[in-house]
This record gives structure tokens, C-alpha cells and sequence, in this order.
């Protein structure tokens, strides 16, 4: 099962919506760096061979990239997608903030910014 080009279409377009959302929250939490983050140029796509994580985080000279998984995102809920565009994004403004993007301290702030658990690991199929 994978993601037909309508549905990837739909994953970025909500994406965006997720950033947004997100970038607004860390906002108000770091005012001071608010227009540091919203500066951050983020390549979003899928990768077919991600099959064993939703999604992944990275950074490249001065370039963010997420990639999402599109066998895992046709078996996933809705939620549990939503979950994983903000754990990635937190990623990407941990590091923007830190110069760090494992799942540390801040990291997890900025999870808990965002109205999200801060989980390392989602099962797709629970």
C-alpha cells in the first residue's frame, strides 16, 4: 500500500499547516528568536524507502529537509501523522534555536509547545 499523488499533496499541504501552527506557539515561548525561526526554508517530500520511521529530520548547509515515509503514512491514522510532522518539525527549530537535533531538552519544550507528548517512537500499527 502506498500514498497515491493526491494524498501526498493533501500530507504537505497539511504539513504547512502544522508548521505554521507550531512556529506560531515557539513564537510566544522565544520571542526573542521568532524571527530567526520564521526565516527557516523547509524542503518537505516523501521517501518511498523509509520503512521503518514516519519520518525523518535533517539539516544540510543551510537547509532543512523533512521526509516522510510514504508506505508508513498509508497505514497510519490521521493522528498519529499529525503527531509526526510536529515531532519532525521540532527537530528542525530545536536545532535552529541549539545547533541540536536529537531528542533532547529542548526538543521536548518544544514538543510540549506545540500540544504534543514528547515520544520518540510511534507504532503505526496500534
Amino acid at each position: 500500500m502506498t500514498l497515491t499523488a493526491f494524498e501526498k499533496n493533501a500530507y504537505l499541504a497539511q504539513h504547512g499547516d502544522v508548521e505554521a501552527k507550531c512556529l506560531r506557539e515557539i513564537a510566544k515561548a522565544f520571542p526573542a528568536s521568532a524571527n530567526r525561526l520564521a526565516g527557516i526554508w523547509i524542503e518537505t517530500g516523501f521517501n518511498g524507502r523509509l520503512s521503518a520511521t514516519m519520518g525523518r529530520a535533517s539539516f544540510k548547509g543551510l537547509r532543512y529537509k523533512i521526509e516522510y515515509s510514504s508506505k508508513l503514512y498509508a497505514l497510519a491514522t490521521a493522528e498519529k501523522i499529525h503527531n509526526n510532522m510536529v515531532h519532525e518539525l521540532c527537530h528542525v527549530f530545536a536545532h535552529a534555536l541549539t545547533g541540536k537535533m536529537g531528542h533532547d531538552r529542548m526538543w521536548k519544550r518544544l514538543m510540549v509547545i506545540c500540544g504534543q507528548p514528547p515520544l520518540r517512537c510511534y507504532s503505526v500499527t496500534k
